[in-house]
C-alpha cells in the first residue's frame, strides 16, 4: 500500500495577519444580512427628494466609504508592522506577529478613522 505523506499547514505572519483583517469584513457582511432593507415607519427610502437611506443601505454606504479605506491603510500598515518584526527579530510565532500586525494596523489607522465618523454623527 502506496502512503502519501501529509504535509503540515504552515502558518505564516502574513498569513494570520490576512486572517484578522478578513474578520470585520465578516462581521460587516453578517450587519449587513441581518438588517432591514426597508424603514419601519412607511416613510420613503433613497438619496434625494426628502429621503433617507434605510438602514441595510446606511450601513452599506458607511462601509464602503469608510470601512473600504479604512482597512486597506489597516492592512498596510499591519504589512509594515511585520517587515519591522521580522528585521527587529520580534515576535517568535507567525500567529504572534500576525496578531501584533493585525492590532497595530487597526490602532493606527481604523481607531481614528472610526472616531472621526462617530464624532461627525453626533452633530
Amino acid at each position: 500500500m502506496d502512503t502519501v505523506p501529509r504535509t503540515r499547514l504552515r502558518l505564516t505572519p502574513s498569513a494570520v495577519h490576512v486572517a484578522w483583517q478578513a474578520l470585520p469584513i465578516v462581521v460587516f457582511l453578517v450587519v449587513l444580512a441581518l438588517l432591514p432593507a426597508a424603514k419601519s415607519d412607511d416613510t420613503c427610502d433613497g438619496i434625494g427628494f426628502g429621503c433617507d437611506l434605510n438602514p441595510r443601505d446606511t450601513v452599506l454606504v458607511i462601509g464602503i466609504a469608510v470601512g473600504g479605506p479604512a482597512l486597506g491603510i489597516a492592512v498596510l500598515i499591519g504589512e509594515v508592522t511585520l517587515l519591522l518584526l521580522r528585521r527587529g527579530g520580534g515576535a517568535s510565532t507567525p500567529v504572534t506577529a500576525g496578531s501584533i500586525a493585525a492590532v497595530t494596523g487597526w490602532a493606527v489607522a481604523g481607531v481614528p478613522v472610526f472616531a472621526l465618523v462617530a464624532c461627525s454623527s453626533l452633530s
